[in-house]
């Protein structure tokens, strides 16, 4: 989990993408790893780009699931997460009902929704702390600073989508396979918007040819 998802800590920081970046760079360093391939959902593709930028002698390719802010989506809730009423709406998530409804939009699997699944979504939100980092990382979501970068990087990409899933924005992928000079995609069918929950061999099959390419 990156920090303020999930059970991971919820330290006094803005959620930034820079932080986020700096924190992943942190991590790697401590536990020693000099090398890696990263896989990201949703806007943590940004916080892999800006790592990338800074430190691309350490990665050597990356793949994305569905890239873009959050609030670009069609998720429940999203777009009213940054409203004057933001707190309430990202409160929602911690209520089963709302979350259950919720996944059931998300998913192309509709029997992937049951007691537990729902269960283990809502859990994290119970906790005042993510509700407020999970928000805030959604507020401070800034990608104009990686405009300028994202030709830099030559490192080989992946995009990975859903053909039926109703819940992502297709332009933010666009975005990022248009100014990458070498990029790739993959297309799953009869998934949502966690394709990697509902067909992981497929993704997975996918992720590794494209690694061992």
């Amino acid at each position: 989990d990156l920090l303020g998802h999930g059970y991971s800590d919820c330290p006094d920081i803005s959620y930034s993408v820079e932080e986020y970046s700096l924190s992943l760079e942190t991590f790697l360093k401590t536990i020693g790893v000099e090398k890696c391939s990263i896989i990201a959902f949703g806007q943590a593709a940004a916080y892999a780009l800006d790592f990338a930028s800074f430190n691309g002698n350490m990665v050597e390719e990356m793949v994305f699931i569905h890239p873009g802010a959050f609030r670009n989506t069609n998720f429940p809730g999203a777009k009213s997460v940054t409203g004057p009423f933001g707190g309430r709406s990202m409160a929602k998530f911690a209520k089963e009902a709302f979350v259950a409804k919720s996944m059931e939009e998300a998913y192309f699997d509709k029997t992937i929704v049951d007691k537990l699944a729902v269960e283990e979504y809502t859990r994290p939100f119970q906790s005042r702390e993510v509700v407020s980092a999970a928000r805030l990382a959604i507020l401070n979501y800034d990608e104009s600073e990686l405009v300028g970068k994202i030709g830099a990087i030559a490192k080989p990409m992946l995009v990975v989508e859903s053909v039926d899933d109703p819940i992502h924005n297709a332009e933010d992928s666009q975005y990022l396979t248009a100014h990458m000079k070498d990029a790739y995609s993959l297309t799953i069918r009869n998934c949502g918007y966690f394709p990697q929950e509902e067909k992981p061999d497929a993704v997975n099959e996918g992720i590794l040819e494209f690694i061992s390419r």
